[in-house]
């Protein structure tokens, strides 16, 4: 009787090592990201990652006391975004097969959330916990000029106290992300602080810069090859640079070509039929027209305008408006407005008569004055000649 108890207990054993051997052979495939997160507005945030080629999102619960759970399968080292609060909270972390990491800390200072499992999102949380004073007042200046922005039309002043102290804090901490970059340029950590830090038309030179820096897995990782795409992009219509070129038919189906107007002073406005701000300054931009042609006689406005399949352009405003009218087929993914990187509506810039471009992401309302500037700075230089 004893032996047969014996030989069963063994055999359970057995069986539990094979279910054990079973789920191991499965674990390098998945990964479970656990933690505990605080003022959090709802109780769940949402996930989003790649897998294979399809795009995941999942709904993550979190109990009363923030507490969470995701378990799922990975192909490869990937990038999860994280959305609280009704998409107005941002962070990432990364994932990789057999990783499980934990995820800690206020929602509404996620450069500060604590990342931990796996060596990149470790070396990412040092790196916050190491700069957490200057991140924590980055965030703490953002929300305050967010809660101010009402204050002017055209938002804060560049001279604002707030612009200033944001622009400080900026300086600093690309300082300490160029040093991390520089010290670090083996590690995925870098291309991740080069992607948080560096990601912005203002700041091409120092991606440039810091990207020429990166080596072995850094230098070949998805994301890196995704920046230096992003650095092209941006310096095809970046201010001195020639205007990209391109034909369309204007409203009337005349055919038009930007390097048509080389010779003149370009004003080349991004609209959308669909856009309130750019319907409200209509009228200001037409008033700009018939001062500035006063003054300068080489000048042409030309507006592409975006969503007419949605909402054509008006009877009213083809008969007030009395410029190059150029409709662009494909909303938001039109090509015209990925070449010149036109990231909202209503988009101003300015083109010299040598086809390079002056200003980009310009105020209407500075427009004159900065028109004004270069004509002034063009006959100066003929006066020297």
């Amino acid at each position: 009787m004893l032996k047969t108890n014996i030989y069963a207990l063994f055999i359970i054993l057995l069986a539990g090592f094979i279910f054990a051997s079973c789920d191991e052979e499965k674990a390098p495939d998945s990964f479970e990201m656990t933690g505990k997160l605080e003022n959090l507005t709802a109780p769940y945030f949402i996930a989003v990652r790649e897998h294979s080629d399809s795009i995941i999102v999942d709904t993550v619960r979190v109990d009363e006391k923030g507490l969470f759970s995701l378990k799922g399968s990975i192909d490869t080292l990937t990038v999860v975004s994280l959305y609280f609060n009704n998409n107005s909270e941002y962070a990432f972390a990364l994932l990789d097969k057999g990783w499980n990491i934990n995820i800690t800390g206020d929602v509404l200072y996620t450069d500060l959330l604590a990342v931990k499992g796996g060596d990149i999102n470790d070396n990412l949380t040092a790196f916050k916990k190491e700069n957490s004073a200057l991140l924590k007042k980055r965030t703490d200046i953002l929300k305050n000029i967010d809660d101010n922005s009402y204050l002017e039309e055209e938002g804060l002043s560049p001279e604002s106290p707030q612009v200033t102290e944001l622009r400080n804090v900026n300086f600093e901490l690309s300082g300490v992300a160029a040093d991390y970059v520089r010290n670090n340029p083996d590690k995925i950590s870098s291309v991740m602080i080069i992607n948080a830090f560096f990601k912005h038309e203002t700041t091409i030179p120092l991606l440039d810069e810091s990207l020429a820096l990166l080596r072995g897995k850094a230098a070949t990782f998805e994301l890196t090859r995704s920046l230096v795409a992003y650095s092209n992009k941006i310096k095809r219509s970046a201010v001195g640079n020639i205007a990209p070129e391109f034909s369309r038919n204007d409203i009337t189906d005349k055919n038009f070509r930007l390097s048509s107007l080389r010779g003149k002073y370009v004003f080349l406005m991004f609209v959308s039929t669909t856009c309130e701000m750019c319907d409200a300054q209509r009228p200001d931009v037409i008033e700009l027209y018939t001062n500035l042609r006063k003054k300068v006689s080489n000048i042409e406005f030309v507006t592409v305008v975006i969503n007419t399949e949605e909402v054509p352009i008006s009877k009213e405003i083809q008969r007030s408006v009395k410029w190059s009218l150029i409709p662009e087929n494909g909303g938001w993914s039109s090509d015209l407005l990925d070449i010149y990187n036109v990231r909202a509506l209503p988009f101003y810039m300015i083109i010299l008569p040598n086809g390079n471009i002056a200003h980009r992401d310009i105020s209407l309302y500075s427009t004159e004055e900065l028109i004004d500037e270069e004509v002034k700075k063009a006959q100066e230089n003929t006066f020297r000649r």
